[in-house]
């Protein structure tokens, strides 16, 4: 039979897990998701989500958070027919399904969080629009399109109070977080010289459907500076973050 625990303890289990390794490759942001908010006192006692882009990677996500007990994916959003109806099979018509995220927000008291994975230039619009209803936000990388977008994201985060979350994946990866706790420890001695590379030479380009060319900028919205940056945007913040991060502890060490 499996094993209902109570959202209390559901919180607690993700609690102690939040240090560790399992926790840190899957979903660490969890804890977040999981505090007490209005929508989890409800009878149900499960976290609520809310996915914004079902596209690849908001799919892999769903898929991955359909597999923990004591959540529940309660409503879903898509702009893009072939991925509105994806989300709706994959959760067994069960969520609430929206083509527009301002329609979720009309029962956002209902949510826990949401989970957005769109296109990189309506990160920030629609973060700040949960942010501000009392929602958690998780946010796929990049976390915007342009610096001032990730200044406005993290200006309503700590006024809001709620917690957002950016989804860089390596930063979660046991193998890079082991890697960063040995060299910032000291373990591997004094680090004068990192040589690194990272080789990506696939096309971005996705195939339109046949007769339909006003879907070309919706498809392939990285191809076009307004929406993306290319690989500077997509990979440069995990950079950033080593350097701010190991270097510094270093100097002040």
């Amino acid at each position: 039979m499996k094993d209902e625990r109570t959202r209390r303890q559901f919180i607690r289990d993700v609690s102690l897990l939040s240090s560790s390794a399992v926790l840190g490759a899957s979903m660490p942001w969890l804890k977040a998701m999981a505090g007490e908010t209005q929508a989890g006192n409800g009878a149900s006692d499960r976290v609520r989500l809310g996915f914004v882009g079902v596209g690849d990677r908001g799919r892999a996500l769903l898929l991955n958070c359909q597999q923990l007990e004591n959540v529940e994916i309660a409503a879903v959003c898509d702009n893009y027919e072939p991925h509105y109806q994806r989300a709706v099979e994959l959760t067994n018509g069960k969520a609430k399904a929206f083509y527009d995220y301002r329609k979720m927000l009309d029962e956002a008291d209902k949510l826990d969080a949401v989970i957005i994975a769109t296109p990189l230039h309506e990160h920030a619009h629609i973060t700040i629009d949960f942010l501000n209803s009392g929602i958690h936000v998780f946010c796929e990388k990049s976390m915007a399109r342009t610096l001032e977008d990730s200044k406005a994201m993290t200006l309503t985060a700590n006024r809001t109070g709620k917690i957002l979350q950016i989804g860089h994946q390596r930063m979660f990866n046991p193998a890079y977080l082991k890697a960063y706790e040995r060299a910032a420890s000291g373990e591997i001695g004094q680090i004068t010289q990192i040589r690194a590379y990272w080789h990506r030479n696939n096309d971005w380009r996705r195939p339109v459907p046949k007769g339909r060319p006003e879907l070309e900028r919706k498809i392939n919205w990285r191809m076009y500076d307004e929406y993306s940056a290319g690989l500077m945007t997509e990979l440069l913040l995990i950079k950033s973050r080593w350097r701010t991060g190991f270097w510094e502890k270093r100097q002040r060490g």
